[in-house]
């Protein structure tokens, strides 16, 4: 067809697809339950959506490593979890029901979004699985963490669902494990930005007992304590603790896909939710996604990619502090580590050239930003506003005759519709002169 004279162009089109369908009986919404992806005490998730426009798999994958999932879980059921390839999930995961952990930990971080169950964090990244217990190679810890890794590029998320028992007899985090903390460290200097559980032990990392860990130095991951899910944002009982431990998210009654608490068809585990996630796996599993959507938004407004160590230090930079309890490090707060990575981008940053200058206060903005400009009264100046693709969008009116002039744009283009979230560029035109810069428009 494409090759008859009178045909321009032509192209397949896809039947329509059927949206994500609830398994019967109906499964009840269970957004509301979602308290962490609202402000504090949440981790405010909700907030991404209003300075990204677009698929954040385009920017960042996710990569889980622990021991199974369910994919056919009506709320994972249309999402690919890439499964490593070559690997078969042990049939052991499955009878000690330890893929309901990972189910969770995918509900928190992809689950669809439609009328039914949860909704997940970070929908649209791309949601990759690595298992620890497999029938082709046994148990595999190091091994899906290396591969994990390796198939992971700089700014990519690897989470490490798991925890080890310590010298001290209880549970800590995964690198206590000399391997764990090797192949990890690889990761984090190669620029992938590690996750993990700090465990469930109560172990007090700064004792002389872990000296022989700390001795290693740091291997670059963010380490997640468990804490509560209200304001205080304490340390729960049984989290590991110390310095090393770098932020916290909630250690309880977290909503989310598997386990059965909450069921809607008895003993299908395809209708299976849980209200009652918990530990420092859902506290890692709620840090995560986040580093997964703080990334997408750095990489879409800046284009270089956070490092572990940075993510890490934004986290601990923005997060609410931490109440009583020994050291797990402040709570995530998604909302203040975007305005404090977009506050960056602020006007005042932009120079004099010749005898124009400018700035756009507020920046970033959400309705209306004002613009001003210094330029010779006798002069005509031209501001226009263009896109990241270099689009001239909108041409903003201007008043001469004035030694401080100014004018304001209400992120919409020439036609009156609202522009998407993003960076925008503003140029200045003052005869020969020209200077530009960036602004930040939010939602």
């Amino acid at each position: 067809m494409q090759a008859e004279a009178l045909v321009e162009w032509a192209s397949l089109e896809v039947l329509a697809v059927p949206p994500s369908t609830d398994l019967p009986p109906a499964s009840g919404d269970l957004t509301a339950n979602q308290g962490y992806r609202l402000p504090n005490p949440g981790l405010d998730s909700d907030f991404v959506s209003t300075v990204f426009a677009g698929d954040p798999g385009l920017f960042v994958r996710l990569s889980d490593c622990e021991y199974g999932w369910n994919p056919t879980h009506e709320d994972l059921n249309e999402i690919d979890l890439h499964l490593e390839p070559g690997q078969t999930i042990s049939s052991g995961v499955f009878t000690n029901g330890w893929d309901e952990h990972g189910t969770a930990v995918a509900g928190v971080s992809v689950g669809l979004v439609n009328e039914y169950g949860v909704s997940g964090m970070a929908p649209g990244v791309e949601f990759h699985t690595y298992p620890e217990w497999t029938d082709e190679e046994g148990f595999r810890r190091v091994t899906c963490i290396t591969n994990a890794i390796a198939n992971s590029n700089a700014g990519d998320v690897v989470l490490l669902e798991m925890q080890t028992v310590g010298l001290g007899g209880g549970y800590g985090p995964a690198e206590l494990d000399l391997g764990v903390w090797t192949a990890v460290k690889v990761g984090t200097d190669a620029g992938v930005v590690v996750v993990g559980a700090a465990g469930n032990g109560n172990q007090n990392l700064d004792s002389a007992t872990y000296a022989s860990y700390l001795a290693r130095g740091d291997s670059g991951a963010i380490l997640v304590g468990a804490g509560s899910a209200n304001t205080n944002h304490d340390k729960l009982s049984f989290s590991t603790y110390g310095a090393r431990v770098d932020v916290q998210a909630w250690g309880t009654a977290v909503t989310t896909t598997g386990y059965g608490t909450v069921q809607y068809n008895g003993s299908d585990e395809d209708q299976w939710y849980t209200n009652g996630f918990n530990g420092t796996s859902s506290a890692s599993s709620l840090t995560a996604p986040s580093c997964a959507v703080i990334q997408a938004v750095q990489l879409q407004y800046f284009g270089t990619p956070l490092t572990s160590p940075e993510m890490r230090d934004l986290l601990i930079a923005t997060g609410w502090a931490q109440g009583t309890g020994g050291h797990i490090g402040p709570a995530v707060n998604i909302r203040a580590a975007l305005e404090s990575l977009l506050s960056g981008t602020a006007a005042p940053a932009f120079e004099a050239a010749g005898d124009v200058a400018i700035r756009a206060e507020p920046n970033p903005f959400r309705d209306r930003t004002r613009i001003r400009f210094d330029a010779a009264p006798s002069r005509d100046v031209a501001v226009d506003v263009f896109d990241v693709a270099g689009r001239r969008v909108r041409a903003l009116p201007t008043a001469a005759g004035r030694p401080d002039r100014e004018t304001t744009w209400d992120g919409r283009d020439e036609a009156g519709l609202l522009l998407a979230p993003g960076v925008y560029f503003l140029r200045v035109r003052d005869g020969e002169d020209s200077r530009t810069g960036r602004v930040v428009l939010s939602r």
